[in-house]
């Protein structure tokens, strides 16, 4: 194990266990550490106060729908509190899922605004990104495989009842993975009957949702107004991403970032960690943008069971004792206002946020307000157990 401590405020420590040689090479060397010394720079920047560990959990190998993934790395934040030791994992831990081509980092200039004694957050690292193995997304069933990868790695963590945050692909992760725990629910309370009458069998670790905030427009939600990205964008950003530096084709949302004035202590600084980890930012351009292929071929298929629709949403809304949280930016290029409108409809007005923040992630405009709407949803959820 190898420390990295940093100021007071903020300690990094990092442990690996490695069960292959390949998973020894994607996480060891420069760029690995060159990845994680940007994300204690984001942490040391934003004044996280507590302990962050990063994790190698391993998953089922051999599992069908992993297609080959049989680990997975996630950081975990926990906030120091000498003073108060009674309030240790008093909380139901939070478990937050990044967006394409992101990383665990781009979380972190949350983690101030909603760290609290007691409270532990996950912020896990979806494969093809950072330093996990590469994935063409563009091969494997989505929702199969979104499915599996959140259900592996909380039986790793061995957590029974969580808080799922996901944005934009997060979001559809997280979807996807309730959806088919909802159906798995629903089909064992059929073979109950006849279960009872036989010898009890060993189950996995139960799960059980408390919460699901969907930030931004969770990508997969047939009808989004993808046709731009996955039309347009996906064939230069290919080639700009096999034949050029792993920063270029980052250039222009830099300066974009810069025009907008955008916070530096936001967007800028997640854009940094992109930079510096050169090594892996053109596979997971390509796997970002095979995404966005498959899930527009999703959206123009209504047939196709890789999406999901809104009715899906108010499906889960009542089976997570009505704690469905989805935010949207007025300004989030995935939506239109039709389709907002549309949310709200749907969801209803207490539990869709549109008028929070700009923007497809918008606690890096505005933390301080995005933290508290969380909050308020979270306590909700937690009171109602």
């Amino acid at each position: 194990m190898a420390t990295i401590t940093g100021t007071k405020r903020a300690t990094m420590r990092m442990s690996a266990h490695h069960h292959h040689r390949q998973k020894d090479t994607m996480i060891s060397g420069t760029a690995a550490e060159r990845l994680r010394f940007a994300e204690h720079a984001l942490l040391k920047k934003h004044g996280v106060q507590g302990i962050t560990t990063e994790l190698i959990v391993s998953l089922r190998e051999n599992h069908p729908d992993l297609a080959g993934i049989s680990w997975a790395r996630v950081l975990r934040v926990e906030l120091s509190s000498p003073h108060n030791k009674q309030s240790s994992s008093s909380s139901i831990p939070l478990v937050m899922i990044h967006g394409g081509g992101g990383t665990p980092g781009d979380w972190i200039s949350l983690v101030p605004h909603v760290i609290q004694p007691g409270r532990t957050m996950y912020l896990v690292e979806r494969p093809g990104n950072g330093l996990s193995d590469p994935l063409d997304y563009s091969t494997v069933d989505l929702a199969r495989f979104s499915s599996a990868f959140v259900s592996e790695v909380l039986n790793a963590l061995q957590l029974d009842k969580v808080h799922l945050v996901g944005n934009s692909m997060g979001g559809a992760t997280v979807v996807w993975y309730a959806l088919n725990q909802l159906e798995q629910q629903q089909e064992q309370q059929q073979q109950e009957p006849q279960e009872s009458e036989q010898q009890p069998q060993q189950q996995e670790h139960q799960q059980s949702i408390a919460s699901i905030s969907l930030v931004g427009v969770p990508a997969g939600f047939q009808g989004m107004n993808v046709p731009w990205m996955a039309g347009c964008i996906q064939p230069w950003m290919g080639v700009l991403a096999s034949f050029f530096p792993a920063w270029l084709p980052f250039v222009p949302l830099l300066i974009l970032c810069f025009g907008l004035h955008v916070p530096l202590s936001g967007i800028s600084m997640v854009y940094l960690v992109y930079v510096w980890k050169a090594h892996s930012i053109r596979h997971n351009t390509i796997s970002f943008f095979s995404v966005m292929r498959q899930l527009y071929d999703c959206a123009h298929d209504l047939d196709s069971e890789k999406g999901w629709k809104l009715q899906d949403l108010v499906r889960l809304s009542h089976h997570v004792h009505g704690n469905l949280c989805v935010v949207t930016g007025t300004a989030d290029p995935f939506i239109t206002p039709a389709q907002q409108a549309e949310i709200t409809n749907y969801i209803g007005p207490e539990k869709h946020i549109s008028n929070l923040a700009t923007g497809h992630v918008p606690w890096l405009v505005d933390p301080t307000g995005y933290a508290q709407t969380l909050e308020k949803f979270w306590a909700q959820a937690e009171g109602r157990d």
